[in-house]
């Protein structure tokens, strides 16, 4: 049933109708479900309360095609017709739906279950690519909802809100807690880089004239918009890299899943078929190999010292150079940032610089995954027909 689930919800969910979603989509829906299992394996929850919460986890969104604002209840009654028609276990819908309709935000879990579905609908705040799904959830808002914030209001709402969430659960706290204490330190830094420039501007605006402030200020806004814009893309590119590479881990997982688990041939010619066979095997697993390598992460040694941050040689608005350092060192350094305007544009050229090198050998792999791929299937077609020829 989960199986027949999950694929009803893929078909779903990538219909041309969820291209407005950039947050509530697929990914984060695969999100959920592995962090509902995560949590649940955490927690001790087996047999029928797992699955209840798992098929909770796939439907929890689905909803957003119908009604954005009262998505939850949307998305119950398209579970309900759907476990209907394949006569789902009755005695488990009402868990079901209570699971759905306690991801609504505001409402307070009661039960375990709930508490889990909970935790894991919100485990975004507690993980390393917090910044890229916070800037998705403000797109789609500003899309389907009409909601456009400034750069202060966003990240004022979100310190408010990491700052008085606290998970339900102890397993969510544990896989959870430490990001997003990093999360909220993070955004206590942008929110003094906000502070800072906004007092810049001020102090600019008292020392000079009425044009010389409005050439200034036009200046400051196009040099933010144009990091702002080129940072977005570098993660927009990187998001679109790693889906592309997903995409071929899955179909060539699936190819080697089927040819691995075909009988061995009894026939001269059925024999001679294991060379496009093994063609084929030979393609998948390099371009898993190189589809892995593109998405692999690096390794960062995670800390600068005092003494570098005082040369201006450190990055600290990458979370690969300070993820190692105490809280108290780097409050500093960022103070140290943002007290010298040409040290944080320094840094942030620094991240645009690193961003493009990492882009570079995301998209070197993933070439080379897509043409691996490509001749792979046209040798072993080639060689299916030579086979096929011979013993007709």
């Amino acid at each position: 049933m989960i199986e027949k689930i999950k694929l009803f919800i893929e078909e779903t969910l990538t219909d041309e109708a969820c291209s407005s979603l950039k947050y509530h989509n697929l990914s984060h829906t695969i999100g959920v479900v592995d962090k509902v299992k995560s949590i649940a394996e955490g927690e001790g929850v087996t047999g029928e309360d797992k699955e209840s919460i798992i098929i909770a986890a796939w439907f929890h969104d689905v909803g957003y095609l119908q009604d954005p604002k009262e998505h939850e209840e949307a998305s119950y009654k398209i579970a309900a017709g759907f476990l209907d028609k394949h006569n789902y276990k009755p005695e488990l819908k009402s868990v079901i739906k209570s699971l759905i309709l306690v991801t609504k935000m505001g409402v307070q879990p009661t039960t375990l279950l709930e508490k889990i579905i909970k935790d894991a609908d919100l485990g975004h705040i507690g993980s390393d690519d917090y910044s890229a799904k916070s800037e998705e959830l403000r797109e789609e808002w500003k899309v389907c909802d009409g909601k456009e914030m400034s750069d202060s209001e966003w990240f004022q709402m979100n310190f408010d809100f990491l700052s008085n969430h606290k998970f339900y659960t102890p397993t969510a706290e544990e896989l959870f807690g430490e990001q997003k204490a990093k999360n909220l330190t993070q955004l206590r830094a942008l929110l003094q880089m906000e502070e800072t420039t906004n007092t810049q501007k001020k102090k600019k605006k008292s020392k000079k004239s009425k044009t010389v402030k409005s050439n200034l200020s036009g200046a400051e806004k196009g040099r933010e918009t144009a990091y702002r814009v080129s940072l977005r893309n570098h993660i927009q590119l990187s998001k679109i890299a790693d889906n592309k590479a997903n995409i071929m881990l899955s179909v060539n997982a699936l190819i080697l899943s089927f040819l691995l688990g075909s009988d061995p041939p009894t026939t001269e010619g059925g024999f001679l078929m294991i060379f496009p066979t093994l063609i084929l095997v030979l393609t998948s697993v390099l371009s898993i190999i190189f589809a892995t390598l593109s998405t692999r992460p690096k390794v960062t040694h995670g800390h600068l010292s005092k003494q570098e941050i005082l040369d201006k040689k450190g990055n600290l608005l990458f979370f690969g150079n300070f993820h190692a350092m105490d809280i108290e060192t780097f409050e500093w350094g960022m103070t140290e940032l943002m007290k010298d305007p040409d040290y944080l544009y320094n840094s942030m050229n620094r991240d645009l610089f690193y961003l493009g090198k990492v882009l570079n050998r995301k998209y070197k792999w993933l070439s080379a995954t897509y043409v691996t791929f490509a001749i792979g299937m046209i040798l072993s077609t080639l060689m299916f027909l030579v086979v096929t020829y011979r013993y007709m």
